[in-house]
């Protein structure tokens, strides 16, 4: 009798892990896609710089694509500077800057710091790199020892600021996520439906002639 209950207990607990795994593992890979990239966006009215703080790209070992989309035809002024020179030119400047990612939500998490107007800072010689832009600028921030900070000035207008990493294996590694789990609920079907030990017929006590 105790085997058979412990059989199903182990049975339940299997199948919550394995529904567990399974649906994590297909929320993902859905998430992903086959080319395994990691989509985070977060929207913004245009009234503040965008700031990607450079150790969103430290994090990985892959490189990161910032997106920024306004209304077609909108300007967009997008740089990028060593993380130093960047805090010097954005001091007392309102911004708001990408600080994280929201896996539950795939959105990015942010901060707003600064007050006044937004003055152009596309005339400094701290950039690395500038693009100037309508409707749709992006950068491409590499996997080195010293990541840049990226700044998008969408000259008052709203903006969509997406982040982007792509990684193969993440599609492969939900994909294997997934099938564990439908094996783990397959057994844990088993032991639910499994019966106990046949109990032996009762003897007559008579003794065979």
């Amino acid at each position: 009798m105790r085997v058979a209950l412990a059989k199903k207990v182990l049975g339940l607990i299997l199948c919550l892990a394995g529904l567990a795994l399974a649906f994590v593992g297909a929320w993902f890979g859905l998430k992903v896609g086959a080319s395994g990239t990691a989509t985070f966006t977060t929207h913004t009215d245009g009234r503040h710089l965008i700031v990607v703080e450079p150790g969103l790209s430290a994090r990985l070992t892959t490189p990161l694509t910032v997106t920024v989309r306004s209304a077609p035809g909108s300007p967009l002024w997008l740089g990028t500077a060593s993380p130093a020179d960047a805090r010097a030119v954005l001091r007392a400047v309102p911004a708001t800057s990408v600080t994280g990612v929201d896996i539950g939500g795939w959105s990015l998490r942010t901060s707003t710091t600064g007050s006044g107007t937004v003055r152009d800072l596309s005339g400094y010689d701290v950039w690395r790199t500038r693009t100037t832009a309508t409707g749709t600028a992006s950068a491409l921030v590499r996997v080195e020892a010293d990541p840049p900070t990226v700044v998008v000035d969408g000259r008052g207008k709203p903006m969509t600021v997406t982040l982007q990493w792509t990684r193969e294996r993440w599609f492969i590694q939900s994909l294997v996520t997934f099938v564990v789990g439908l094996v783990l609920l397959a057994v844990g079907v088993t032991f639910l439906r499994s019966r106990g030990p046949v109990a032996a017929a009762p003897s007559s006590g008579r003794s065979p002639r």
